[in-house]
């Protein structure tokens, strides 16, 4: 997910996530103090974000971690994908967005109600 995009997302645990895995995939190894770095973030909140993601993504992905950093395996691709996906179905703006691409259009006070 590119930064721009990011900038709609309203979560911002879901933020830190989907920086840090953007990052862990193009990186072989990624230190904590990286990770924080870029997601504006502690060692320590990246410390304990890693053990949630580890929970989260479950058998779909290996986050190691090494003498050097992080390192994340991929297991299952596609189930890495959708969870990765999943992180933004609750996010506002993309309900909206993907409510007018399917041209299901509604008033402000339907969209309010939702």
């Amino acid at each position: 997910m590119q930064n721009f995009q990011l900038n709609f997302v309203t979560n911002k645990t879901t933020v830190r996530w989907l920086k840090m895995l953007n990052t862990l995939e193009k990186s072989t190894v990624c230190s904590a103090t990286e990770l924080a770095k870029i997601s504006h973030s502690t060692s320590r909140t990246i410390g304990k974000d890693v053990h949630h993601i580890r929970d989260y993504f479950q058998d779909a992905i290996l986050l190691r971690s090494t003498h050097h950093g992080y390192v994340l395996i991929q297991l299952s691709v596609t189930a890495y994908e959708e969870k990765k996906a999943a992180l933004l179905s609750n996010e506002p703006l993309f309900i909206i967005l993907e409510s007018i691409f399917f041209s299901e259009l509604h008033a402000l006070d339907e969209w309010s109600d939702k």
